[in-house]
């Protein structure tokens, strides 16, 4: 399963570096704290910055995660727009998030692509893509427990089986005169 994670989480980052471009408005570069000072434009697109706070996110320990994810929620409730609320899907899915917190990621998602749609956003590319993404992870681990389920019963079929040869291997080397009490 961790390698599946492993797989699907490179596969973001890449489908998320290819929508590197698509959004038109700026990010000061200076307000993100995430976007490390190698960078020497002082402008990013909020796509840019979303990448970079993605790959910032993924660092953080558990500890980090619970003070970012607070100075997040209060971010959030002061102004909610489509950047913070993407951020807030981002942290949800690194690494360090609880698997409580994962739940509430394709409900959030599933919100934000709904308002973006409706504002005509220039993330929406973005959030299209993340749902996509999400939508066949959830599948790809739906698909993984059946398999584990599957493989389970196999085991257990198999173990059944082996008393059941050797009961009967036993009771071949009992002598025919004896009596079982």
């Amino acid at each position: 399963m961790l390698a599946i994670m492993r797989k699907l989480s490179s596969i973001l980052l890449l489908s998320l570096s290819i929508l590197a471009g698509c959004a038109q408005l700026g990010v000061s570069s200076s307000d993100a704290y995430w976007i490390k000072g190698n960078t020497k434009k002082t402008v990013v697109t909020p796509t840019e910055s979303i990448l970079a706070y993605y790959a910032y996110v993924r660092a953080l320990t558990g500890s980090e995660w619970t003070r970012e994810n607070e100075n997040l929620k209060e971010t959030l409730g002061k102004n909610a727009g489509e950047f913070d609320r993407l951020r807030q899907i981002m942290l949800l899915v690194a690494p360090a998030s609880p698997a409580r917190e994962r739940s509430r990621v394709v409900p959030l998602l599933m919100m934000l692509e709904k308002d973006a749609q409706k504002s005509g956003s220039a993330l929406m590319p973005l959030i299209q893509l993340l749902r996509t993404e999400f939508d066949e992870r959830r599948r790809l681990e739906d698909k993984l427990r059946d398999e584990t389920r599957k493989s389970d019963d196999l085991e257990q079929k198999l173990e059944a089986l082996k008393a059941i040869e050797k009961n009967l291997s036993e009771r071949r080397r009992m002598p025919q005169g004896v009596n079982k009490p």
